[in-house]
């Protein structure tokens, strides 16, 4: 993907609005998101934002694949892990914490507590009682 310069092309149709074309989108990133220099690249075409919007499908494929992606994006970078809390990332995974479908909520709560181990992270919770609970537990 990188070596073909298909990020750019990536981080601008996530924000289509097709969900078909979301969960394809999603899949596949989260298939690359391992990969080395995924993570820097995501984040120069600006594409974490577009991400984190999508956290408000309600396409359960998406949102599983999208969840993985943003985990393994900002598990080894601390730039991702800023950009992704500034965009509000972890106010949008709040809801994905407590859902009813397990496989969604231990996604998103393995996504939130990697954004907890940033000191900026710890700082954007104020005011949100699910996920001041989950900092006692990171």
């Amino acid at each position: 993907m990188l070596e073909a310069g298909l990020m750019p092309r990536l981080a601008k149709l996530l924000s289509v609005s097709d969900a078909d074309l979301q969960v394809f989108l999603t899949s596949i990133l989260a298939k690359v998101s391992q990969e080395k220099d995924v993570d820097t690249a995501i984040r120069k075409v600006k594409g974490l934002s577009p991400l984190v919007a999508l956290l408000q499908s309600q396409n359960k494929q998406t949102l599983y694949a999208l969840t993985t992606s943003l985990f393994r994006l900002s598990a080894p970078s601390p730039q991702n892990t800023a950009a992704l809390v500034s965009a509000r990332c972890l106010k949008a995974l709040e809801p994905h914490v407590s859902s009813s479908d397990k496989k969604l909520a231990i996604l998103a709560t393995a996504c939130v507590a990697s954004l907890l181990r940033s000191q900026q992270g710890r700082s954007s919770v104020k005011g949100s009682p699910l996920l001041l609970s989950l900092i006692k537990h990171t």
